[in-house]
């Protein structure tokens, strides 16, 4: 088991969503108000030590309503799909010097703003450097799934 200080989340908001048309998804407002992905972020946040928003790189921080002092990694292959997005994140957190000492990096969307605190937490209890962790419900696998940190390669 893993320290879950010693776990990143990841939250990937960097794609284009095309199948919602010209608006941006990220900015969408929930019920409370809300843009999507800020609710989302939020909801990581109250569970995980570390955290890096996946954002492009010509995204406005600000516009997606993510606060000032929200980590990002901004790239550039976002047009690829979410395996190059994911690969160019990857490789940004292995040039992080903050995050030396992470064991593990949980995957988290960042359109999945319910999300509950006790879910990220147990799925973090079950981390090791050497597993990949994958909630499931109903016999559907789902989300945030977690790597250790020797499945990087």
């Amino acid at each position: 088991m893993i320290s879950p200080s010693r776990i990143v989340a990841l939250v990937m908001a960097a794609g284009y969503s095309r199948r919602f048309g010209d608006q941006d998804k990220r900015r969408a407002p929930l019920a409370d108000g809300r843009p999507l992905l800020a609710a989302s972020v939020t909801q990581a946040q109250q569970a995980f030590a570390q955290l890096r928003v996946v954002i492009r790189e010509e995204d406005d921080p600000a516009l997606l309503g993510l606060a000032d002092d929200v980590p990002l990694i901004r790239i550039q292959q976002a047009h690829g799909g979410l395996g190059a997005s994911l690969a160019e994140a990857v490789t940004a957190l292995g040039r992080d010097s903050q995050l030396q000492s992470i064991e593990a990096v949980a995957i988290l969307l960042g359109d999945m703003p319910c999300l509950q605190r006790d879910t990220l937490l147990a799925l973090q209890r079950q981390a090791t450097r050497d597993t990949i962790v994958r909630p499931c419900h109903g016999g559907r696998p789902g989300h945030p799934v977690i790597f250790g940190r020797t499945l990087k390669p």
